[in-house]
């Protein structure tokens, strides 16, 4: 082989090259859709082609159906939980109204209505939290709870009794205690201002 012909060899090589690599930089470009400053990728067709899809058996639960199954068993616990928290805030309440309440009594009495107004919807029990709504709102905005002392140990018991489930309480007269808290809430704290 001559010299000449080693250099044609080569260049044929390079010229080779340089098309597959052009090739792959088009069909690269082609995989890829710009949206706005994301980037889609379609995967190459042997890649989605290897993808399987397991199809259930007879016996076997559906996914949705076992995640639902899961909920309804944690939603017991959830119960428990918040009773914890009712607990808590029952027991922060009486603190706070004791003849001689702890430095850290409203603190903890504040903490245990924003557990409940935080935590309650998420465990299951959105109108209880929607009763420790004004609460909290009153306990933030108020120096001065000695003057909301009945109003505050309603609202303690309506948050305690709205978590009962033994007590059935409908959700329109759930909803009416807590817009009845609101305007009373406000109210008062328009006279305060």
């Amino acid at each position: 082989m001559t010299n000449a012909m080693q250099k044609a060899a080569i260049k044929q090589k390079v010229a080779t090259q340089q098309e597959t690599i052009s090739s792959n930089k088009k069909q690269k470009s082609q995989n890829k859709k710009t949206l706005h400053r994301f980037e889609i990728i379609d995967p190459p067709k042997k890649l989605k082609n290897n993808i399987k899809y397991r199809e259930l058996s007879k016996n076997a639960v559906h996914p949705v159906e076992n995640a639902n199954r899961q909920v309804e068993f944690l939603s017991v616990n959830f119960a428990l939980w918040l009773e914890d928290d009712i607990k808590k805030l029952e027991l922060a309440w009486k603190n706070l109204n004791s003849k001689e309440p702890e430095p850290s009594a409203f603190s903890n009495f504040n903490k245990a209505v924003h557990v409940i107004k935080g935590n309650a919807a998420i465990l299951g029990f959105d109108k209880t939290g929607e009763m420790s709504n004004p609460l909290s709102k009153l306990l933030e905005t108020s120096p001065q709870l000695d003057e909301f002392f009945d109003l505050i140990a309603l609202m303690v018991r309506a948050i305690s009794l709205s978590s009962n489930k033994k007590i059935k309480i409908k959700s329109e007269t759930q909803d009416e205690i807590c817009s009845s808290f609101e305007v009373v809430i406000n109210t008062a704290l328009k006279k305060i201002s």
